[in-house]
């Protein structure tokens, strides 16, 4: 990988397949029982003063925080 294919990667200049973006969008909207529960004591820093991220994309993954 060269550096100009590592700067799409991280940033404002990332560039995210349509389709994944698509997907992490639908799986934010739709979570199971347990994902609902778990951010509800994940999210605002409520953990520890901890920030957690939903499905942030990895690759031609999406990973959760």
């Amino acid at each position: 990988m060269q550096n100009d294919d590592l700067s799409n990667l991280a940033g404002r200049a990332r560039r995210i397949p349509d389709a994944l973006l698509e997907r992490a969008r639908e799986m934010r909207k739709l979570p199971t029982e347990a994902e609902a529960l778990q951010w509800e004591f994940l999210r605002n820093r409520r953990l520890c003063g901890a920030k957690f991220r939903r499905q942030h994309n990895t690759g031609p993954f999406i990973a959760d925080f």
